[in-house]
């Protein structure tokens, strides 16, 4: 075997071999880890919210966060889609007062290892008022969506609004959601379209 044919062979292999080296690297999967915004007491009108980040702290959109919300041994099933900003939030409404649980969970996608995050919170008694309404300062969907949920709950009381159970929204005699990510729709339209996720929890 010649000089040249050696050679040939070599180059051959040293560009199989950083092939095989950039497709493993491109197939590693990043951490993620979800925070947890809210306070740990809140009252019915209030919202448990949370943001989804990767390890560099960069937000993960359209992402399907599991939700497992419950006291005493009864939890009740949620889903919800993070948005731009990688946040969701999820409306505490009509629950008597008393301490609850609160599991997340992220089962990743291609790019992304699953996370999971808990929090035991405290329902007081009451709701709450738009002069006590806080939330954690950002920009984007999020921000107007729970800023349009202060404004609309003062504006109309609890009693006036209708609460749908399986989307987890109140809206009012008209038809409008209030509060959330779906403020402003009108209910009939989100539950004939409700947001579809494939079997990695993505927004299709």
């Amino acid at each position: 075997m010649n000089r040249n044919i050696i050679i040939a062979l070599i180059v051959i292999f040293l560009i199989i071999l950083a092939g095989i080296i950039t497709f493993a690297q491109s197939n590693v999967k990043v951490d993620s880890q979800i925070d947890i915004l809210s306070n740990a007491s809140l009252k019915n009108g209030e919202m448990v919210e949370f943001q989804l980040l990767d390890a560099q702290g960069n937000p993960l959109a359209n992402q399907n966060i599991s939700i497992s919300f419950g006291s005493n041994g009864q939890s009740e099933q949620l889903s919800i889609i993070t948005d731009t900003e990688g946040k969701g939030a999820l409306l505490i409404n009509n629950e008597t007062p008393g301490n609850y649980n609160v599991n997340l969970s992220y089962a990743g996608d291609d790019r992304h290892n699953g996370c999971s995050a808990s929090q035991n919170i405290t329902i007081g008694d009451g709701s709450f008022e738009s002069s006590e309404y806080s939330t954690t300062e950002s920009n984007g969907d999020y921000s107007s969506a729970a800023t349009s949920d202060a404004s609309s709950a003062s504006s109309q009381s609890s009693s006036d609004l209708q609460y749908d159970s399986e989307l987890n929204v109140q809206y009012d005699s008209n038809g409008k959601i209030v509060g959330g990510q779906n403020d402003g729709a009108n209910i009939e339209t989100v539950r004939n379209n409700p947001q579809q996720v494939d079997s990695e929890g993505n927004l299709v």
